[in-house]
């Protein structure tokens, strides 16, 4: 398996309990899934799938994103059978973006939604995903005595 940094764990650890608060008990919310084509979300109206930097789907390989240094990336994969409704595609996308946006992870300024994609559907099962990004603060480099922000 892939090794996640603290910072990284602490992200996906936030946002699940955050997803889990808004859309708890008719969605399942679980962490960087192996392929989510296959995830069976028998029993709840859909799912909410954490991915980061290191997960696979098959195939396709590396979808979740870390972004730059300077940016914290994390993307949220929404499987859901109905389009309309509280618990249709539009009702669980808008309960995703009220979830995390504005949501301060890891000293990063407040997560916003870069993108939103339908993926496809399968055999009933549209799949979404929800891409949040956030800036995090540029660490100082010392010069002659003069702290000077350091960008990469």
């Amino acid at each position: 398996g892939v090794k996640l940094s603290g910072g990284q764990r602490q992200r996906i650890a936030i946002a699940r309990v955050l997803l889990k608060d808004a859309l708890m008990p008719r969605v399942i919310v679980e962490d960087f899934p192996a392929k989510p084509d296959d995830y069976d979300f028998e029993g709840y109206s859909a799912a909410a799938l954490v991915i980061y930097e290191g997960s696979t789907f098959g195939a396709e390989g590396l979808r979740g994103e870390q972004g730059t240094s300077e940016e914290l990336r994390l993307s949220i994969i929404v499987l859901v059978r109905s389009l309309r409704g509280n618990d249709g595609a539009y009702g669980l996308l808008r309960d995703v973006r009220e979830a995390l946006h504005g949501v301060s992870l890891a000293g990063a300024t407040g997560l916003r939604p870069v993108s939103i994609k339908l993926d496809g559907v399968r055999e009933g099962v549209f799949q979404y995903q929800l891409d949040f990004a956030g800036r995090l603060p540029a660490l100082p480099a010392k010069t002659a005595g003069v702290l000077v922000p350091r960008y990469r």
